[in-house]
């Protein structure tokens, strides 16, 4: 608990000092994967790429599924520099649907994080199945932590923080695939996963599926069901897809993304909130 406390005094001081990214623009990626039905258990690594000196770091990371919770996280694991540092917190908040992730290295000897823009593997997500759970995807992205906040790398001098770009990732679970002639392992249905971040402002991405290359059209619905934006209407090849809405035009409400191909539909449902 006292370095939790520490950690929010510097965490609020450092707020004041919010700056855009210096240099490259640093990352963090979480990767996708993919489980077989009867399997107990999956991973997911996140990883950082960096050129500048990270010394701390807010991460509230989601975890989202269709039906009840059967497919959940049960530990974290920190890899390499994390692993050295002074401080790493982690706290699955089952009820609330997120980790609360927090870390910092204090000086001294403790290395700060600086990948030189190579991919480094900094955390491992461990995920337990359920043996009831159905096939699904689970799309695990940042969310904001209603006492910490949102995402945010900090620099070893403790002044500048910002935000890093973010890949989500998700858990195709028990969705089988066939090998195409590249290789690439293809969903079996259409999916439209939840938009992140949502409630958004002003941009937030959308993430869907195709078993196959189809014509499909993404638009944007208001809440009295008037068609307010198409983002594309046009051939798409199979695979996982994501693309981002920016609604900095729009007023705040409530929005439907609608996905569309032959006589099959999708809608989820969307917050912009400026």
């Amino acid at each position: 608990m006292r370095y939790l406390v520490v950690f929010l005094v510097c965490f609020l001081i450092a707020g004041f000092a919010f700056a855009d990214d210096p240099g490259v623009r640093d990352s963090l990626i979480i990767e996708t994967v993919y489980a077989e039905l009867g399997d107990s258990s999956v991973d997911i690594r996140i990883f950082v790429t960096s050129d500048d000196s990270i010394a701390w770091y807010n991460f509230p990371l989601a975890w989202s599924l269709i039906g009840d919770s059967v497919i959940y996280p049960i530990d974290v694991s920190p890899h390499n520099i994390i692993d050295e540092w002074d401080i790493f917190e982690c706290d699955i908040l089952y009820d609330q649907g997120f980790i609360r992730m927090m870390g910092w290295d204090s000086g001294g000897d403790t290395p700060s994080l600086i990948t030189n823009n190579y991919r480094m593997l900094c955390w491992t997500v461990h995920f337990a199945i359920d043996s009831l759970a159905e096939p699904q995807i689970v799309t695990v992205d940042t969310t904001c932590d209603p006492i910490n906040g949102s995402l945010l790398f900090f620099l070893v001098n403790g002044v500048i923080s910002f935000i890093p770009v973010f890949t989500p990732g998700a858990i195709y679970y028990g969705i089988t695939s066939d090998a195409r002639d590249n290789g690439r392992i293809l969903p079996e249905g259409l999916t439209l996963l939840q938009n992140y971040p949502n409630p958004f402002n002003a941009t937030t991405t959308i993430e869907f599926t195709l078993p196959e290359e189809a014509v499909v059209e993404l638009s944007i619905y208001d809440i009295l069901g008037q068609k307010v934006a198409v983002i594309f209407d046009e051939i798409k090849r199979a695979g996982v897809h994501r693309v981002t809405w920016d609604a900095e035009e729009y007023p705040s409400g409530v929005y439907f993304a609608r996905l569309e191909t032959g006589d099959i539909s999708k809608s989820v449902k969307m917050v912009l909130l400026k």
